[in-house]
């Protein structure tokens, strides 16, 4: 790998994505909007291409001599499903359009989907639960069931990707929950965590959730531009192998309550017990109601309607074990001191 093309690089992942790889030697080549912060990556010493996913121009100049295409780039919170289908979906079928048309040897294009593209953990039937609970993790070969508008429009940039496998090496990452240093996402959890008088978790019901770390899902994408599977040029329905081939879940191996994890923010904040409130479905619905009021006016709010159906839609769970099989995947450490690590980012520059 001597050079790439990375989107989303001012990003929580792309950031640090490019941080990993300049650290590496790699020449990297950043697309970044106008507005974008560029302070971080031009302390890297990259090469910038101004635009976004939107912009055809941008990306043919961007996979102009590279090896690899890392395509970080999407949006997480939109008003409306168009919004989120705009840069999710169409985003994908840019990039993999620039990639075609380029008239050297292709590069290898690697995109980050989401656990959302594929839905929620497998309901088993009553015959199958014995030991194993109602639900089983997301594996690559189930058929994808998105939830919400943001998991349709991933798994439409999937689709879009799917068109072009025939014409160069396309591989699709679906990390779980993403946390770690910068992540703008979950610091939120952490100031619960560390301020309020307890932690609350959405909904009656005991649901589980797969989580991994920024770094972890970083190191997976160098793998898998390196040797990962490929997508099926034309796969067969009806077949699931075929259905999950060049994709890949990314999370840790254990999945985890709401309730466990936020005892480990409290740990992570410096508290010796974190006590645990359930907030009843139509409160949390209603806050995501309100909050979704403030964001088309303009405010920015952690949890809109979208966020809060998906928290009491789960059990959120996959499984990373193609992933360990395949590519030798392994998680740094273990989650408690991953939450730690990220604890101590957010505390050293002031915000918790």
């Amino acid at each position: 790998m001597r050079k790439v093309f990375v989107t989303g690089a001012s990003g929580f992942v792309g950031l640090q994505l490019v941080t990993r790889l300049r650290r590496e030697g790699v020449s990297v080549r950043c697309l970044v909007r106008k507005k974008s912060r560029r302070e971080l990556l031009e302390e890297l010493g990259v090469e910038f291409v101004e635009g976004d996913v939107r912009d055809i121009d941008a990306l043919r100049r961007g996979v102009d001599g590279v090896d690899i295409v890392f395509h970080i780039a999407g949006v997480i919170s939109a008003n409306t499903l168009d919004a989120f289908m705009e840069v999710n979906r169409d985003g994908c079928r840019n990039i993999a359009r620039a990639v075609d048309e380029y008239g050297g040897p292709k590069p290898t294009l690697v995109s980050v989907s989401s656990q959302a593209a594929a839905g929620a953990g497998v309901k088993l039937p009553k015959s199958e639960r014995a030991g194993r609970g109602k639900f089983r993790s997301l594996v690559e070969e189930d058929a994808p069931a998105p939830f919400s508008p943001y998991g349709k429009s991933k798994l439409a940039g999937e689709k879009e990707l799917r068109a072009y496998a025939g014409s160069f090496p396309i591989t699709i990452l679906r990390p779980a929950i993403v946390f770690g240093e910068g992540d703008a996402a979950t610091l939120p959890l952490f100031r619960i965590a560390k301020c309020s008088p307890c932690f609350w978790v959405p909904g009656y019901a005991e649901r589980l959730f797969s989580f991994v770390y920024v770094q972890d899902l970083v190191s997976l994408l160098i793998k898998a531009a390196e040797s990962g599977e490929r997508l099926s040029a034309a796969p067969d329905p009806q077949d699931p192998s075929e259905r999950g081939r060049g994709i890949y879940f990314v999370s840790y191996p254990e999945n985890y309550k709401f309730a466990t994890f936020g005892k480990m923010l409290g740990r992570a904040v410096g508290r010796r017990w974190t006590p645990v409130l359930r907030c009843p479905p139509l409160i949390l619905l209603g806050y995501g109601a309100v909050a979704e009021i403030l964001k088309r006016c303009g405010r920015h709010v952690p949890l809109d309607l979208d966020k809060a159906r998906e928290a009491l839609g789960g059990p959120w769970i996959c499984s990373s074990e193609k992933a360990a099989k395949l590519l030798e995947f392994r998680p740094m450490a273990d989650l408690q001191e991953e939450i730690n690590r990220t604890a101590r980012w957010y505390t050293d520059r002031g915000l918790l």
